[in-house]
């Protein structure tokens, strides 16, 4: 996937006061390590989930959560539409 990555809110009231964030455009082989290696640059991830299908593999998107807002805003700014992992 050459594609950038793709960067938001996750949809929901909660999600925001829970600063989630939605990655899509994610390679189908990355791992955990890889995704919080990349967005750890911007803050202190608490959860982060890769959403797998039946067979395991990556649906190519993960759910994010940052324990601040401005972080969660910093990695956003800096990654969406910007950032390509190969």
């Amino acid at each position: 996937a050459s594609s950038p990555l793709q960067v938001k809110y996750a949809d929901g009231e909660l999600e925001r006061l829970e600063h989630k964030l939605f990655i899509g455009m994610l390679p189908k082989n990355v791992s955990e390590v890889e995704v919080s290696a990349l967005f750890s640059k911007y803050g202190t991830i608490k959860d982060l989930q890769i959403l797998r299908g039946s067979q395991q593999t990556s649906k190519g998107c993960a759910f994010l959560k940052y324990e601040t807002k401005e972080q969660a805003l910093a990695a956003l700014e800096a990654i969406n539409g910007k950032h390509k992992m190969e």
